[in-house]
């Protein structure tokens, strides 16, 4: 098989299977809690462990759950393998490359740079590139637009080449010739279309509102101070990253019956870093607690700003879905290969993250009762 033709094919499937995540996250039906159940954490653990146990037995996950008070651990349960060959554990430090939950990364860029005054959510994209060689987005698509997917941009991810694939870029704006002559989907604002191209072009605004290149805003502002010590942008590919392997059921010809490993990702401003589920904790409690923006900011990029076909309602590289009564936000990433999702329960400190290196939908699958238990805790005050 081609190898080149094999990569373009995982490309194109990448960017729909981000679209359909886009579309339907966040809509299944989590497990019954009974108003009398024990939901102490120790009850919590050993629930969570049975649930990711059987559901590894069945094949239906392969990862990590890590469901959390803030930072505090109560429960972890892992199932498969970071590297099947290898029998490799998975642990709360294994390496995961994360899909487009690493958008919530941009978006919190993004807000750090409205805290300190120096862009605005209705700032137009002319405003940074007076260049902007399609008019309609330079002159009318706004920075929460881009964080929210209703200014009509499309997707990159297949047009990216052999080269980038391979060495990785070092600033968001390279990205830039492979979207910017393209017509938007609709009149911005005036609808809702999944775009990665969105989230990139917001990556290239904060290199030019701050003066660095994309991947070190992040490192410096973002995974420093929340204490993420193994997260990476990860566009630059190195060797030795500690990652699992990714294994899926795509081929070139549709899917097949038996799992093999998937190609490797590079990173960009819509998705693509590494991190583990531990870190993905941190950054959660760090974002809900001030740390990486205002209260303001924070709530702002959790209200709703438009919504997909399917009614999922979705703020600043926030997916926003309620249940019990409980609002919960986060995101999710897929890739051939690649499956993970942050819940965060708001009003509450607790956290669960899931991390599959196989094919969604394992992330929300391996979630579902953690999500569940979790979401109940909180509105018993527990």
């Amino acid at each position: 098989m081609n190898r080149l033709k094999f990569l373009n094919l995982f490309r194109v499937l990448a960017a729909a299977t981000l679209a359909t995540l886009a579309a339907v996250s966040l809509v299944a039906q989590a497990p019954r809690v009974q108003g009398t159940q024990d939901l102490s954490d120790a009850a919590v653990k050993r629930a969570v462990e049975s649930s990711v146990a059987d559901l590894g037995a069945k094949g239906t996950f392969s990862g990590i759950v890590f469901a959390a008070r803030g930072t505090q651990p109560i429960a972890i349960s892992a199932a498969g393998h970071a590297d099947r060959t290898r029998k490799t554990r998975i642990t709360p430090s294994t390496r995961f490359t994360i899909g487009s939950m690493g958008k919530m990364f941009t978006a919190t860029a993004i807000g750090q740079l409205v805290d300190l005054g120096k862009l605005s959510y209705d700032d137009v994209v002319g405003r940074f590139f007076p260049a902007y060689p399609n008019r309609t987005v330079r002159d009318k698509v706004t920075v929460g637009m881009l964080l929210s997917h209703t200014g009509g941009m499309g997707d990159f991810l297949g047009k990216r080449t052999p080269a980038m694939m391979k060495s990785g870029v070092k600033r968001a704006d390279e990205f830039m010739p492979l979207y910017d002559n393209d017509e938007p989907r609709f009149e911005p604002g005036k609808g809702w279309s999944y775009s990665n191209a969105g989230l990139a072009l917001a990556g290239a605004i904060v290199e030019k509102v701050s003066g660095e290149d994309y991947p070190d805003y992040i490192r410096a502002h973002i995974f420093q101070p929340a204490g993420m010590t193994n997260s990476d942008p990860n566009n630059i590919p190195r060797a030795g990253q500690r990652l699992v392997t990714p294994y899926t059921k795509q081929s070139e010809e549709g899917m097949t019956a038996d799992w093999h490993e998937g190609p490797r990702d590079v990173g960009s401003p819509a998705g693509g870093a590494i991190s583990t589920a531990e870190d993905l904790v941190r950054f959660a409690d760090a974002l809900r607690g001030g740390r990486l923006v205002s209260n303001a900011t924070f709530r702002k990029m959790v209200e709703p700003h438009g919504a997909s076909p399917g009614g999922t309602r979705y703020g600043y590289a926030m997916e926003i879905s309620t249940e019990s009564g409980r609002t919960i936000v986060g995101h999710g990433g897929g890739f051939p290969g690649v499956s993970t999702h942050l819940y965060i329960v708001l009003d509450s400190r607790y956290t669960i993250v899931s991390l599959a290196n196989q094919d969604p939908p394992a992330a929300e699958a391996g979630a579902q009762l953690a999500r569940a238990l979790l979401i109940a805790k909180a509105s018993q005050g527990k």
